[in-house]
């Protein structure tokens, strides 16, 4: 269970589009959620669901990996 609370953006603090909805989350549910998502990576990658140039949402990877896989490849080619 989140507890939602609301944080006012600068301007009209009555107008419903300045409000923006924060969930606030036990710290056991996050340290369960970081240890999920960990033992759930490592089995995907065990058994190579996810393909090797696959660079969103993974631990070491980005736009900018992807970005120099890429130009690499050009350079050699």
């Amino acid at each position: 269970m989140a507890e939602v609370i609301p944080i006012e953006k600068s301007g009209d603090y009555e107008d419903p589009d300045k409000i923006r909805p924060v969930s606030l989350l036990p710290i056991v549910s996050k340290e369960c959620e970081i240890s999920a998502l960990s033992q759930f990576m490592d089995f995907l990658d065990s058994v190579d669901i996810i393909h090797y140039l696959q660079s969103g949402n993974r631990k070491f990877h980005s736009t900018e990996t992807a970005f120099l896989r890429y130009t690499d490849e050009l350079l050699k080619n």
